[in-house]
């Protein structure tokens, strides 16, 4: 193993040592090393945070209160340190990866990793700053290129990823509002008319999602929580459990409506975690025996390297919306996943 290995599990399976937006703190430190986690800032006023930083790797935490857990809201590697580091990182990545670079990592050379092992890197929009990004689809990790003024164009700067794992919705690229004739403020009982009209045949999922991701634009919560819906009931993703957990994740954000014009109805918002819930059990990415062989074998092809991230992501999204429902047999349910998550895509899958 080298550390190009490295550079490309991160992009691949999304994690860092087995470690990602779904792990705890503790996990964390207990490979890192706690003493790798400060403050992010000493100003008593702004909001809780903390930086698990080695160099190499970094995670960055969020609390929303004292008495609350601390959870990921981005982590990866800042490739842009490597020589400064002069090949000095941590020693759970050099056992693991042997020995690594004192200097930069060319983008071709990852690319060229990351397509052997079977994933392609999808370009995004220009930085404002003028860098160039790249986004492996399922694992939401996104490369990005230096810039003249601070690193050598082709350099990789970082491979960053967010708490936010990724969905069709929010990949695909956002179409003008114009383009799909949508007023979005209609009444739910006018867009279920209209959607019966325009549902199309070809290209059905990106359609919909662009649909979707305009309504949450313009904060409508309650409008995308019937589109949401609507598009369980229709099945309109073919990707299973997808549509579930966005359901669940529009519902959480909803919690966090700063825009007073749109208001949300707490009833009606905690009324689709139990949906989503239910409809994510119905239809997950894969049933519970294929899931806990993926979180047991060691060596995996890339399409189940995408559903065991994918799996871990949605568990993940589940297990966060339990204290928010109101079926007690759902927790029951949901423990057996919740008990397999940790080994998803865990163990090293490329040797």
């Amino acid at each position: 193993m080298s550390d190009i290995d490295f550079y490309a599990d991160l992009v691949t399976t999304g994690t860092v040592l087995g470690l990602d937006h779904t792990s705890e703190l503790g996990e964390v430190e207990g490979v890192m090393g706690a003493e790798h986690t400060h403050p992010s800032h000493q100003d008593p006023g702004l909001w809780d945070g903390r930086t698990t930083d080695t160099g190499l790797v970094e995670f960055g935490w969020h609390r929303s209160a004292v008495d609350a857990p601390w959870e990921v809201t981005y982590f990866g590697a800042q490739i842009h340190r490597l020589r400064q580091l002069d090949g000095h990182v941590v020693d759970a990545l050099g056992d693991r990866y042997g020995s690594f670079r004192r200097g930069h990592l060319r983008f071709a050379e990852l690319e060229g990793a990351v397509r052997e092992r079977g994933f392609n890197l999808i370009p995004q929009p220009r930085h404002a700053d003028g860098s160039e990004c790249v986004c492996e689809p399922t694992t939401g990790l996104s490369v990005s290129t230096g810039t003249a003024a601070e690193h050598a164009i082709g350099d990789v700067y970082n491979v960053l990823g967010s708490a936010v794992p990724p969905h069709p919705g929010r990949m695909a690229v956002m179409s003008a509002v114009a383009d799909l004739a949508f007023r979005y403020d209609i009444d739910p009982d006018e867009a279920l008319v209209w959607l019966n009209r325009h549902d199309p045949v070809a290209d059905r999922a990106a359609w919909w999602a662009r649909l979707i991701r305009g309504v949450l634009a313009l904060n409508q919560y309650p409008l995308a929580f019937m589109l949401l819906r609507e598009a369980l009931a229709r099945g309109v993703n073919p990707a299973a459990g997808d549509d579930a957990a966005w359901l669940i994740t529009t519902a959480d954000e909803a919690g966090h409506n700063p825009d007073p014009s749109t208001p949300v109805n707490e009833e009606e918002r905690l009324a689709q975690f139990d949906l989503g819930v239910r409809a994510w059990l119905a239809n997950p990415p894969a049933d519970l025996t294929e899931a806990s062989r993926l979180s047991s074998t060691g060596s995996l092809e890339p399409s189940e390297i995408r559903t065991s991230r994918r799996l871990r992501n949605h568990i993940h999204i589940v297990e966060k919306a339990l204290p928010l429902v109101t079926d007690p047999t759902l927790a029951d349910q949901v423990r057996p996943w919740s008990a397999i998550k940790p080994d998803l895509i865990r163990r090293p899958l490329f040797d």
